[in-house]
């Protein structure tokens, strides 16, 4: 009985190591609404298995994002892709070599935030396949990418920019020590917190 629980806990073990044979990872993006050129780098822990190549159909929301493209610094390594669908690009990294992709960053895919856009937006990898450097199949797995999109000069993060977010910066002008952190009330990103960001406030709210 107790070979029986070993023999069953070593081949679980087995197949959880090689489910993650090699996982690709990505930092939480947070960005405002509206941003251009979001290059986000996602980086490889192998867990056992080396990966020389790997294809995967990056998929998200076209409502929320632009695909811009991806890329990578690897000398030995080439990162292709296409658009097969709305919303769906195939990616594949491949080289004329045989060496395996190293732990640590491996390629940067950039996106778009479509201006007005808040809240979470979530990029996904389907039908990853990876191979190693011998050529035969390895288990890939690519997290999803998140984004954490806030509107630009939604100072009550109420999920809209209107009148009352007008308010409260002039307050925040009037108090001469500004409460609020400089990113949130820099609406036109020239690095200080002035009248010129609450007429860009305005202008957002007129449309």
């Amino acid at each position: 009985m107790f070979k029986k629980l070993w023999l069953l806990i070593v081949i679980g073990f087995m197949l959880v190591s090689y489910a993650f044979a090699a996982l690709f990872t990505s930092p939480t993006t947070k960005v405002y609404s509206g941003v251009t050129d979001i290059s986000v780098p996602v980086s490889l822990n192998t867990q056992g298995d080396q990966v020389a190549a790997f294809n995967s159909t990056i998929q998200f929301d076209t409502t929320k994002l632009v695909f811009k493209g991806a890329s990578t610094a690897l000398a030995n390594k080439t990162i292709e892709y296409n658009q097969i669908a709305p919303g769906q690009i195939k990616i594949i990294m491949f080289g004329l070599n045989a060496d395996a992709l190293i732990n640590g960053k491996v390629f940067d895919v950039i996106f778009d935030i479509v201006q007005g856009v808040g809240g979470q937006v979530t990029v996904t990898f389907a039908d990853t396949v990876g191979a190693k450097p011998d050529a035969t199949a390895v288990t890939v797995t690519i997290d999803p990418i998140v984004f954490d999109v806030v509107l630009k000069g939604d100072l009550d993060n109420d999920g809209f920019v209107n009148a009352q977010d007008i308010m409260i910066m002039v307050q925040q002008l009037l108090m001469g020590t500004p409460t609020l952190p400089l990113e949130t009330l820099d609406i036109n990103q020239d690095g200080t917190f002035n009248v010129r960001d609450l007429q860009a406030l305005i202008n957002i709210v007129l449309g």
